[in-house]
């Protein structure tokens, strides 16, 4: 009975003691002013209440569960969960993509590591300069307008000529008798071809090449036939500028006859190269005629008859 009463009075002083200082200590006998509750030690932690997840859907009920309401849930994603009109598990905050930022993410020096890729949607800026967030077309490269704003563009420079078309002929094929009132025919060259087209550039039909990149191009064409002494002579070449024609912006090269026998199989020649600027959807192909107004053209098979054209810049 007196062990009772003694007790009795202990926790009377104690929670009297706890009142009359608004704040608890465990642990020490001059809790922190700013905590409701200070628990010190040095060799224990602070056990808050465990429950499984069926527990903890029930507290609060018929309402819902204070903000702020800390427990360990031991089951179904066990961790420490707290209540914030919902239950949050904090064990997950870490992993940033269960949250959508509110500012910017500060990395303090530290590196990105073990990233499959970095997307953006709107500007890419990394180091100072703001990257496209749109893929180039085959052939661009990244170009700089030298304040940090890079953009796609064709390559430029020595080192960005290329070579786009290296094709020959290889089907037979006899040119007209020459003639004011004949327009030259259409030239195939049937052999693939062994160039690389770039910046969406294209060769159609063994006869058109279309220039999607806007650049400087340099046209290389040959055309040869043989036996002129007999019953072949020399074709002239053109090159039909966005089939135009016979107009000002086409091109024609002048032919050569050689009736020795020591030229074959190559006597008859006419070759024309030139520089052209082509816009984006500017296109040619090439027609040829013979050089002989009773005579056609014989054109060779044995690749002496070729197209070759470089992108220069």
């Amino acid at each position: 009975m007196k062990k009772n009463i003694l007790l009795a009075g202990l926790c009377v002083l104690f929670f009297g003691s706890a009142m009359a200082q608004n704040n608890v200590g465990i642990g020490t006998t001059t809790p922190n002013a700013s905590a409701a509750l200070d628990v010190t030690s040095t060799n224990q932690g602070m056990l808050v209440t465990r429950m499984t997840k069926a527990q903890r859907d029930l507290i609060g009920l018929p309402g819902t569960p204070p903000s702020g309401l800390l427990i360990y849930q031991t089951d179904n994603t066990p961790g420490f969960y707290f209540y914030n009109g919902a239950w949050i598990n904090l064990s997950a905050t870490d992993n940033l993509g269960n949250n959508t930022a509110t500012t910017n993410l500060a990395m303090g020096g530290n590196s990105i590591t073990a990233a499959n890729n970095v997307t953006a949607t709107g500007t890419a800026t990394l180091g100072g300069n703001a990257y496209p967030t749109t893929t180039g077309t085959n052939g661009q490269a990244l170009t700089t307008n030298g304040a940090g704003a890079l953009s796609w563009a064709s390559a430029s420079g020595g080192s960005g000529a290329s070579l786009q078309l290296s094709v020959t002929k290889t089907a037979a094929l006899t040119l007209a008798n020459g003639s004011s009132l004949v327009f030259p025919e259409l030239i195939p060259f049937e052999s693939t071809n062994t160039g690389t087209l770039t910046g969406g550039n294209t060769w159609t039909s063994s006869n058109t090449f279309t220039a999607t990149t806007a650049g400087l191009y340099m046209i290389d064409v040959q055309l040869i036939s043989s036996n002129i002494e007999t019953n072949s002579s020399q074709p002239i070449v053109m090159i039909d500028m966005n089939g135009t024609g016979n107009s000002g912006s086409s091109f024609y090269a002048a032919g050569i006859a050689h009736n020795v026998a020591v030229q074959l199989p190559h006597q008859g020649r006419s070759q024309l190269q030139k520089i052209i600027f082509m816009t984006a959807g500017e296109f040619f192909s090439i027609r040829a005629i013979s050089g002989n107004t009773t005579r056609a053209a014989i054109l060779n098979t044995n690749g002496s008859c070729n197209l070759r054209v470089v992108k220069l810049n």
